[in-house]
This record gives C-alpha cells, structure tokens and sequence, in this order.
C-alpha cells in the first residue's frame, strides 16, 4: 500500500506499543525490518502449522499473555494494540469484534462478514490474546475456526446447531456465544467490543486495495 509492504505498519505499531514486550515474526522478512522485530521464524505450510510455530517460538521469552496478530492490517495503530490489550478483561482468551457502524463509518469501502446479535451486527478483529495455558487446546479450535471465518453459518455449525438457528433468527447473544466458545475450549473466553475498526481492516483481496478511501 502506498508503496510500501502491507506488514510494514504493523511491525511498527507493535514495536511502539508499550505493551509488546518481545515480537515474533513467522514467515520471510527483509533484513531492513528485522529491526522491527526479536524473532524471525519460517512459516509453516498451512495456517495451523505457521500459528503453531509462532506460539511454540513465544516459550523462550515465558510471556504471561500472548498476541497473535495478521501482518495485513495497513491502518493499524501503536495505540489501538495497546488499547485492546490494557482494556481486555483478564479471560483466558479475548477476541476482539466491531460493530458494523463502526467499521461502515471508518472504512465505508471494504466489504465485510457480519455476524448478527443480539447486541447488533459485529465482525471479528484479526487478533487474539491468551494466556499460554490454553495454547494446545487454542491451536486444535483456531485451525477449525480460520477454515470458516468468513462464514458466519460455517461458524455456527462449529459452534452447535442452537447457536446456528439463534444467529440465523437474530436472537444469539455476544454472552451466549462466549459460553459456547468458553466450553469448547474449557477456557475463559471473552469479547472486546474494539472502537477502532482498523483491527479488523485486513488487506486479503485485491477488491480491499482498490477500495480503499
């Protein structure tokens, strides 16, 4: 974008939020933004493989809570990395969402997968923080849930049929699905409703670079 390789702004951003205590960097990377990161790792062959790796790289720096984040967010900000991490809840996992009036009035271009709540309609952040203890039980559900993440019907039949007829009528709630998700994973899993929709303002088809405003 603009020149410029879509992760450049998002090892910036992690590098000047005081948050991030060490960066892990899985897949190929210029030597002229190593300096962006602690670590440097080749990517694996699928999605699961490469997110496997980055977590098992993390044990060296014995982190207390761990970020995964997509190196395809070109408007990210130091502050809004650093916003979600303070204001998380204490949960085992917190996966941050935004509503769809949000993510319409700050990138009214970029179509988006809406997932209908109670609540209203909300889209998922591409990022995820958890505490290592979960980590082999978060590896087996991500690869599952990655494979169906711009469906929200192939999400909710991972979830449970119940969970499916609820969005399918609009009644699910944020709450309900957390609960699921917490069981699933026998974990503390929470939502962060994200104020900055630049979070999930991924860059992963050419029709996102051409609708940029």
């Amino acid at each position: 974008v603009n020149g410029k390789p879509l992760f450049e702004p998002v090892l910036k951003a992690l590098k000047e939020s005081k948050e991030i205590a060490k960066t892990i960097y899985v897949g190929s990377l210029d030597d002229s933004y190593h300096k962006f990161v602690d670590k440097v790792i080749e990517a694996g062959d699928s999605f699961y493989k490469s997110l496997s790796l980055g977590i098992k790289a993390t044990t060296n720096y014995n982190p207390s809570k761990i970020l995964v984040i997509t190196a395809d967010l070109p408007f990210i900000k130091a502050s809004t990395i650093s916003e979600f991490i303070r204001r998380s809840s204490n949960a085992e996992l917190v996966y941050p969402i935004i509503k769809k009036e949000t993510s319409l009035e700050q990138f009214p271009n970029q179509k988006r997968t809406y997932a209908k709540f109670i609540e209203g309609s909300f889209t998922g952040g591409n990022a995820i923080l958890f505490k290592p203890k979960i980590s082999n039980k978060l590896l087996v559900f991500a690869d599952r849930a990655y494979k169906a993440r711009k469906s929200p019907l192939k999400l909710a039949f991972l979830l449970g049929i119940d969970i499916f007829i609820s969005l399918m009528l609009g009644r699910s709630s944020i709450s309900k699905l957390e609960k699921r998700v917490s069981k699933l994973l026998d974990a503390d899993v929470k939502t962060y409703i994200c104020q900055d929709a630049s979070l999930g303002a991924d860059i992963d088809k050419l029709e996102h670079l051409q609708n940029i405003s």
